[in-house]
């Protein structure tokens, strides 16, 4: 279940300079910024299938993991961590991908799973990417996101500290990426909800086949 965690920030002279085009749109710095990090995490969450296929490394489970094996686990696969077996919220928690459609859900959702303690507290929000900035919920809002927190990287096996620099310098690449890129707001749900079940599908794969996502992620590329 271990994974790195890898924190992202944009450097404040950075989100400034770019405020400057948008102050007609954003009547706060705070909510440019926001908007910068919800559309980064959009990204992320909609791609997550290929970061999946180039880093999953978690293909067995040690004996006595599971009480009884899964069907699905019969044999290797990509990445148990990043499937719905590994390191992701119970289907009863009732937290998928589309509590990503906009910040506004995304605050009031955990929220309202906390506050019917379908969750203890944030810390069993498992999602691939967690807004970081503010000590409560209700404060990303007023106070901004000040950095993202990426937790779908399996440990690389031939590291120390479980990444490359390679890897770092791609995964710069693919958040600045995800900055730039426009999101859909208007389809934005059913595309949460096709990137959630391609992001199984890639990682319960034979690792040893070619994804099914093979043409996408050339197009990406």
């Amino acid at each position: 279940m271990t994974g790195v965690h890898l924190n992202y920030s944009i450097p404040d002279p950075v989100i400034n300079r770019l405020y400057a085009h948008y102050e007609n749109e954003f009547s706060r710095v705070t909510d440019f910024r926001n908007a910068l990090y919800f559309r980064m995490a959009q990204n992320l969450v909609l791609n997550r299938w290929l970061i999946t296929y180039l880093f999953g490394a978690s293909p067995v489970a040690e004996k006595g993991f599971f009480d009884t094996v899964p069907e699905g686990l019969s044999h290797p696969v990509r990445s148990i961590r990043n499937s719905h077996f590994g390191y992701a919220n119970l289907p009863d928690d009732g937290v998928d991908a589309t509590i990503y459609q906009s910040l506004p859900h995304f605050i009031d959702r955990l929220s309202d799973l906390i506050a019917t303690k379908k969750l203890y507290s944030r810390a069993e929000f498992y999602g691939p990417v967690r807004l970081r900035g503010a000590d409560r919920l209700n404060e990303l809002s007023t106070k901004g996101v000040r950095y993202l927190e990426f937790r779908c990287l399996d440990l690389m096996p031939f590291r120390s500290n479980g990444i490359s620099r390679h890897a770092l310098y791609l995964m710069k690449l693919l958040f600045i990426y995800a900055l730039v890129t426009p999101v859909d707001d208007e389809q934005i749900v059913a595309k949460l909800e096709q990137a959630e079940q391609d992001n199984e599908r890639v990682a319960l794969e034979d690792p040893m086949q070619a994804t099914f996502k093979a043409a996408d992620g050339q197009r990406f590329f």
